[in-house]
């Protein structure tokens, strides 16, 4: 299991949930994916499972904290990728 859980909507549709991923995947950092494909029935539910304000991408990690707004996750990736140089 990885330290990270990193939950997203369709790549193609978000690109929010994608430059995250792109970070994460680019600075090696080890996480588990959720995919909730967007526009489907139901998905406004799976997503409010993993964050309260129903968007993605949240990013929840070992603490069990979880970020959601786009500029904190990046602040988040690069502190990740900081720590894991040292």
């Amino acid at each position: 299991m990885a330290p990270y859980k990193l939950v997203i909507g369709n790549k193609a549709y978000s690109s929010w949930s994608l430059r995250v991923w792109l970070a994460m995947r680019h600075c090696a950092i080890l996480f588990d994916e959720v995919r909730i494909p967007l526009y489907q029935d139901g998905h406004v539910a799976k997503i409010r499972g993993y964050s309260a304000a129903g968007k993605v991408p949240v990013l929840i990690a070992r603490s069990e904290e979880h970020t959601s707004e786009l500029q904190s996750l990046r602040h988040l990736v690069c502190r990740l990728l900081l720590e894991k140089k040292k």
